[in-house]
């Protein structure tokens, strides 16, 4: 690994955990998850029902977890 790489693997070890703070904060994130999860449901999940889809969107929401991994 050349210096180059090497310092650029460090700033974003550096980083990473601040960054997942921020994005686990962030309305827009979970706007986000929340708008994909809904469209992933409707196009994958036969659940009949805007309360059911509703309920079943949360409950995969409260399983995503951000983590970051040390190399």
């Amino acid at each position: 690994m050349n210096h180059k790489e090497t310092a650029i693997k460090l700033l974003a070890d550096g980083f990473i955990e601040d960054f997942i703070e921020k994005l686990e904060g962030s309305d827009k994130f979970s706007e986000l998850l929340h708008e994909s999860l809904s469209e992933y449901i409707e196009d994958n999940i036969p659940v009949r029902g805007v309360e059911n889809r509703c309920d079943l969107a949360f409950q995969m929401l409260d399983r995503i977890r951000i983590i970051s991994y040390k190399y």
